[in-house]
């Protein structure tokens, strides 16, 4: 793909042959030049790509290129920019199989004794109501809205005002108040905050951010930003947080505090308590000795495949209460770049909280399976991978003395229609090999309340790095 460097800057300034645009940037400036629209932003031509200050400066004004734009237009369809804004339209056959078919109507006489009265039919469109209606699963979206796939277009569906997708289908209109498509059936079909990213979530980064909601709403409304942007793909990993800035900057000036490597100040109890779920084998997570991004109790430290993702569903399911002895008491952090909304270079925190050792280990089973068991309070139990979530690949803790320490736990409000036992959130730790005073995080584990919950621990102070 064309891009803007530092090479090529001097002579762009004077002028980029036409013949060297691919298709989709061509596209996108005659529809600018139709709609009478002097400006275009394009990120791969605005911005100096291998000029990292350039970048730096750039990328933390996302927030404000998206949110003031007249129209995003979105090649939500494109699988690449030599494809175009408006590919030949397709769909797939409901069913098993799924034959790829294009949209055109077909007319078909309705009588023969009158020519002239027609009947037009074509196949029934799905894919674009599902792609917008529903967040979930965005790896299924990888044929007809390979756009809505990636990491870096989350923002720039949710910043602007109001965005065109070029859907495979049909064009989408996407929002403050609607999401409306050309066959109309997402006006009919569900309310404007029943649909997906386009509905309330898009309406309350656009226009409700106010000062004067609690940290604790706007707290969720960022775990749910991150839960949906975890699940998307990135091409490069060092971009997770530039990704995400532009978000990050609209929040900035709210009751969250500072912004501390994609977790807020005044939110940050909650916020280390991400999981990293796998949607096939747990086999792909990194060893102890390939997970060496910092800081380990950031969800954007997480490895990432697109197998795994990162999530708060636990607590946007289940609510969470701060156990009253956990405290951050300290911090020392170190930003990588100018971008406050970027990488940390260092970042320790000081925590205290009741603690206890634990050990995990695995018991082979007649069928061939293994079962994990920890040792928790000198008691041993049985554990599912629903209560453990493992940063790492688990059979590297095998016996290895872990720290845990209880950060909060369910809400009781929020559980009791289920009728289930409320559960304890901790964080399972383990000594750095450089530094023995210093604590990594490993895992997050779900403890049943029962007589050998940490609360009836004693509180300790440690580092975690």
């Amino acid at each position: 793909m064309i891009q803007t460097t530092r090479s090529s800057l001097t002579a762009w300034t004077r002028g980029i042959p036409w013949q060297e645009l691919p298709k989709t940037f061509q596209d996108a400036i005659i529809v600018t030049r139709e709609l009478g629209v002097r400006y275009l932003w394009i990120d791969a031509l605005c911005i100096v790509q291998d000029d990292t200050q350039d970048w730096e400066i750039e990328s933390a004004k996302m927030a404000s290129v998206y949110s003031n734009s007249y129209l995003t237009m979105a090649a939500t369809a494109a699988s690449d920019s030599h494809q175009g804004l408006f590919i030949d339209r397709w769909t797939r056959s409901i069913g098993q199989g799924g034959i790829k078919l294009p949209v055109d109507a077909q007319r078909i006489p309705s009588s023969i004794h009158n020519p002239d009265s027609s009947i037009f039919v074509r196949p029934r469109i799905h894919l674009a109501h599902d792609r917008f209606s529903n967040m979930e699963n965005a790896s299924s979206h990888a044929e007809d809205a390979p756009l809505l796939t990636k990491a870096w277009a989350f923002q720039e569906r949710l910043l602007p005002s109001r965005t065109l997708h070029i859907h495979a289908e049909e064009l989408v209109w996407e929002c403050k108040s609607a999401v409306q498509c050309e066959c109309q059936h997402l006006d009919r079909t569900a309310s404007f905050e029943d649909i997906g990213m386009g509905g309330w979530l898009k309406n309350f980064v656009t226009g409700s951010i106010h000062a004067d909601e609690s940290a604790e709403k706007l707290g969720y409304v960022w775990l749910d930003l991150v839960s949906e942007f975890g699940a998307l793909n990135l091409t490069h990993e060092s971009d997770r947080l530039a990704a995400l800035s532009g978000l990050a900057s609209e929040f900035s000036d709210k009751s969250l505090g500072a912004y501390f490597g994609g977790i807020w100040e005044h939110d940050l109890p909650r916020g280390l308590l991400f999981t990293v779920t796998n949607t096939r084998s747990r086999e792909v997570l990194p060893t102890l000795q390939s997970q060496t991004s910092p800081p380990s109790w950031s969800w954007a430290s997480a490895y990432l495949c697109k197998a795994q993702r990162v999530s708060y569903s636990h607590i946007l399911d289940d609510g969470f209460i701060k156990d009253s002895r956990f405290q951050v008491i300290g911090t020392n952090l170190t930003p990588q770049s100018r971008n406050p909304f970027s990488w940390l270079e260092r970042g320790r925190l000081q925590l205290r909280g009741p603690c206890t050792i634990a050990k995990i280990c695995t018991r082979p089973l007649l069928s061939g399976d293994r079962q994990f068991v920890i040792e928790l309070g000198g008691v041993q139990r049985a554990i599912s991978l629903e209560h453990f979530w493992s940063d790492i690949n688990i059979e590297d803790l095998d016996n290895m003395p872990l720290c845990c320490i209880l950060v909060g736990a369910q809400d009781p409000s929020w559980i009791s229609k289920s009728g289930r036992l409320q559960c304890e959130y901790t964080l399972a730790l383990r000594k750095t090999p450089m530094d023995q005073n210093t604590y990594q995080r490993v895992g997050l584990l779900l403890n049943m309340v029962t007589a050998n919950s940490l609360r009836n621990e004693t509180p300790h102070s440690l580092v975690l790095a």
